[in-house]
């Protein structure tokens, strides 16, 4: 894809999560690509990737998905992001980066990388609230 040609499509990805009407997402997934979600019991194919979408806009309240940067290489997109919005009662902001691969214009394949433990806390708060290791311990 041209330089272009990808700026369109983070464009189109970008309003498709803006957006509020259903199934919006549906236009830029290629019905075999494949999304790999940390939230996720599986992967699903982009058949349900709009049924993703539209679920993670119903359950959290105050849902808001921004661009942080991206980069391409050929087919390959590299996009940064931060969501906000009300998990429980906490007001909440998080970030991650996908990764996916573009044909055509379309999502073939897409990993989402973040961190999920701070949703499943906020969820579930007898989870432990310290980090795994302790940065001020390290080299003692």
């Amino acid at each position: 894809m041209t330089s272009d040609e990808m700026n369109d499509f983070v464009e189109r990805y970008a309003a498709a999560w803006a957006s509020r009407e259903p199934g919006v997402m549906a236009a830029n997934w290629n019905e075999d690509g494949i999304l790999h979600h940390p939230a996720l019991s599986r992967d699903i194919d982009g058949r349900l990737v709009w049924l993703n979408n539209n679920n993670t806009k119903a359950l959290i309240p105050e849902f808001e998905w921004r661009l942080s940067r991206w980069a391409s290489s050929g087919e390959t997109l590299f996009i940064a992001w931060s969501n906000r919005g009300r998990i429980g009662d906490q007001l909440m902001e998080w970030s991650g980066v996908d990764l996916m691969t573009v044909q055509d214009g379309k999502i073939q394949e897409e990993t989402v990388y973040f961190d999920t433990y701070p949703l499943r806390r906020a969820l579930d708060p007898t989870l432990p609230d310290h980090a795994l290791v302790d940065a001020d311990e390290l080299g003692r």
